[in-house]
């Protein structure tokens, strides 16, 4: 059972208020991270330093509005992968592997068209166009 002692301040909680489009995230008086609500890489990035500095994931989840499962996922890319492991690339996947790429470029300097090696890799003409920028893959 906690005792309140007279004359004793509260305790700090962590905090995470929404003010103009950023999140500002607090531990009593102290801001600790401030940056665009949309930044989802600044906020991974901060779940992730919560974490390891002692701050329960239950407590992470609760503040940020995440389940502690996933407070769990963005802890384990982060340690398999690093930071970059916490953004998830933008635009389209590549379509070819670079194990493909490479066999792409083997069979241009066979002589191969783009059309010939787009069948044998199973994409389109255009994807070999784009992977290589021309007839011979460079």
């Amino acid at each position: 059972m906690a005792v309140e002692l007279e004359g004793m301040p509260e305790p700090f909680t962590l905090d995470r208020r929404e003010i103009d489009g950023d999140c500002i995230l607090s531990f009593g008086p102290r801001v600790l991270f401030c940056f665009a609500s949309s930044h989802t890489c600044l906020r991974n990035l901060a779940v992730v330093a919560l974490s390891g500095a002692g701050v329960s994931g239950i407590e992470v989840a609760r503040v940020f509005g995440l389940s502690p499962e996933y407070v769990s996922r963005l802890r384990a890319r982060a340690r398999d992968g690093g930071s970059a492991a916490l953004v998830r690339p933008r635009g389209a996947h590549r379509k070819l592997s670079g194990r493909e790429l490479a066999r792409a470029r083997k069979l241009a300097l066979s002589g191969c068209t783009q059309a010939e090696i787009a069948t044998r890799l199973g994409v389109s003409q255009p994807t070999i166009s784009r992977a290589g920028g021309g007839s011979t893959l460079n």
